[in-house]
């Protein structure tokens, strides 16, 4: 398998040992088509940020896809959607977390409810509909 990793802003450090590992590529800030393949292709998403703002948009993004999602613990904990994620506690436990991902796909099942029950929620159709007859209904009101 191949290593893709995509962000911004990446330090010049770890572009250069990126550039020295075999099987893996950058891509530095993907274009909304290349992030959305990339996004629903991955076999893993790692998710090793804290900051929640951001990370829940990235998480629902992931979630969409057909991969195990990893998330920071402590980033995960109450979010509506913590049982489709596997948390990670300590820095120590990503690399045995990846490889039991890769090493076990998620059943085609779990996936099917996953993304039924994220289809439900955050249908943009749906959700939009909902603000239009919010919108309508309250200028009667």
């Amino acid at each position: 398998f191949a290593w893709v990793l995509a962000g911004s802003r990446a330090s010049k450090a770890l572009l250069k040992g990126m550039k020295e590992t075999t099987n893996l590529r950058w891509v530095d800030t993907p274009d909304e088509p290349t992030l959305r393949s990339l996004i629903l292709t991955a076999a893993v998403h790692v998710l090793p940020s804290v900051g929640r703002a951001g990370l829940r948009l990235k998480m629902l993004h992931a979630l969409a896809g057909a991969g195990h999602v990893l998330g920071e613990r402590s980033a995960v904990e109450g979010l509506p959607w913590e049982s489709w994620v596997s948390p990670v506690a300590r820095s120590v436990d990503w690399l045995p977390a990846i490889r039991n991902a890769l090493e076990n796909p998620p059943k085609p099942s779990a996936l099917a409810l996953r993304h039924q029950a994220i289809h439900q929620h955050f249908d943009p159709a749906q959700n939009a509909g909902l603000l239009v007859d919010w919108i309508l209904g309250s200028q009667g009101s």
